[in-house]
């Protein structure tokens, strides 16, 4: 697996664990206990369940179209991996994901899952499934509440924020932080920076905690600190800081 999939892995296993009570569930039980469909069924009913008290809560929120009419039916005997029986319960939760209006373009298909053939697209799918189910109600993992609370943070903040002055580099801060996870991130920060060998280093400007301007781009790049890992938000989803630097970091780029 990616090493920038595995915070992905271990975020969503910890959530669907919390939700379904599965304490088996981890990041080493992750696809042979999801390969069967039964729990990937479960989650869908749980989220079914939650989904429909909200809507009862808030009957003018718009639904149609938005939320899938009923839940997902599975068979749990015989449901061992590679099955018949776990085709059609993966199959099931699948067109369950289309009615909740998973993009298709991130839509992991069956033999992805039990066959175990392209874990990446599981692990997208299931969080978009909680980014939508975030919003009937459902608790959220920890990576969707970052996100939640990163967009927050621009609705306060509509005029782009001013570049401090003098420029301030990531290696020069010695400012303490609120936070022990903010110390962790500007101290990881500091770690990849400093395997730069290019003549001018790759600039890493802090505009204020976890958020960075990187390179020569002009947009706000926010960092955030998820269990031991350190996450930026690029675009929609996640990527991890040292990835980041891969693929941005000219001494670094290896064609990523």
């Amino acid at each position: 697996m990616e090493k920038w999939l595995i915070p992905l892995k271990e975020d969503l296993a910890s959530w669907i664990s919390r939700l379904l009570g599965e304490e088996e569930l981890n990041t080493d039980t992750f696809t042979s206990m999801l390969d069967t469909g039964v729990v990937l069924c479960r989650l869908a009913n749980f989220i079914q369940t939650v989904g429909e008290e909200f809507f009862v809560r808030n009957p003018k929120f718009p639904r149609r179209g938005l939320f899938p009419a009923c839940g997902v039916t599975y068979k749990q005997r015989g449901a061992t991996h590679g099955s018949f029986v776990a085709r059609d319960n993966v199959s099931n939760f699948i067109r369950w994901c289309r009615e909740l209006r998973v993009p298709d373009v991130i839509m992991f298909e069956t033999e992805d899952l039990v066959l175990n053939k392209n874990e990446k697209t599981v692990l997208l799918t299931l969080l978009e499934v909680a980014r939508k189910a975030f919003k009937v109600g459902v608790e959220p993992p920890e990576l969707v509440r970052l996100e939640n609370e990163i967009d927050q943070e621009l609705e306060l903040e509509p005029e782009p924020l001013q570049e401090p002055a003098p420029r301030q580099e990531v290696r020069l801060l010695k400012k303490k932080h609120k936070s022990h996870s903010l110390d962790d991130l500007v101290s990881e920060c500091s770690t990849i920076l400093d395997k730069c060998t290019c003549p001018t280093r790759y600039p890493v400007q802090r505009i204020a905690d976890g958020k960075y301007k990187m390179g020569d781009s002009k947009n706000l790049i926010f960092v955030r600190v998820m269990r031991k890992h350190v996450m930026v938000r690029v675009g929609g989803g996640w990527d991890t800081l040292d990835r980041y630097f891969d693929k941005h970091d000219p001494c670094r780029n290896h064609g990523i």
